[in-house]
This record gives C-alpha cells, sequence and structure tokens, in this order.
C-alpha cells in the first residue's frame, strides 16, 4: 500500500473502501503474529 495513501486515512483526509480496509488489518494482524513470534533473550 502507498504509503501517502495510508498516511491520509490515518489524518483522516480519505476514508479508505471495505477492501482497503481488509488490506490494512491484515497487514496489522501479520505484524502483530510477528510480533508474538519474537523470543527475547534477557542476559546480565
Amino acid at each position: 500500500m502507498n504509503p501517502t495513501l495510508l498516511s491520509q486515512y490515518v489524518q483522516g483526509h480519505k476514508k479508505p473502501s471495505k477492501k482497503q480496509t481488509e488490506k490494512i488489518l491484515f497487514g496489522i494482524h501479520q505484524i502483530g503474529q510477528e510480533l508474538s513470534e519474537i523470543n527475547l533473550i534477557y542476559r546480565q
């Protein structure tokens, strides 16, 4: 997705279509899934 278009959605200048909203939500869910799979190792 074009970063400029996404910025316009975030700022409320434009409203995404249903299809675009689904793409945005899919991307957010992907990021969440990737973050949940991170294993952090704490070393002293």
